[in-house]
């Protein structure tokens, strides 16, 4: 079935429950990948305005990130239920040729607030090479001769092969 079909048949309540969302629903998924997109809709403007259309006919402030390298696109709605309600109307239907998949995801949240990683503790940080130059202090250690023992070396000499 087209994404034209579906948008023709569908009847969404515009009033989201916030009785729900209360009740706990703020870590559900809000967003929607779509995948299995044609590479052409991300050079094409208005495939993009024309799948934009369908989910914006959910959710009216719905936002959507492209990601090239992986044909799939972002959706990200208001509420839960407008991201089940999208993906319930546009799961395996056709979009330029091709069945395209939605699959719910999770919210990106990242870390503490900090908009970038942080480092590692400092007890999890290990030295990789010893120093440039040797600590202050340090006298090398004298070593004493080798010891040889010369019935061993006389005996690897007379070895032959076999």
């Amino acid at each position: 079935m087209l994404i034209e079909d579906r948008l023709g048949n569908m009847h969404i309540d515009d009033e989201p429950n916030h009785e729900e969302a209360s009740n706990g629903n703020a870590t559900l998924p809000k967003g929607l990948l779509v995948t299995n997109l044609p590479s052409e809709l991300f050079e094409d403007r208005l495939k993009q305005v024309e799948l934009e259309a369908a989910f914006l006919a959910v959710d009216p402030n719905a936002s959507f990130n492209y990601f090239k390298s992986f044909t799939r696109v972002r959706v990200n709605f208001s509420n839960h239920e407008l991201a089940s309600t999208a993906r319930h109307l546009f799961d395996l239907t056709m979009f330029d040729g091709r069945i395209v998949r939605c699959f719910l995801t999770q919210p990106i949240v990242v870390g503490s607030g900090a908009p970038h990683l942080l480092p590692p503790k400092r007890e999890k940080q290990f030295l990789i090479s010893p120093p440039a130059s040797p600590p202050v202090g340090w006298q090398p250690v004298e070593e004493g001769e080798p010891i040889i023992n010369y019935d061993i070396v006389s005996a690897i000499a007379h070895l032959a092969p076999g």
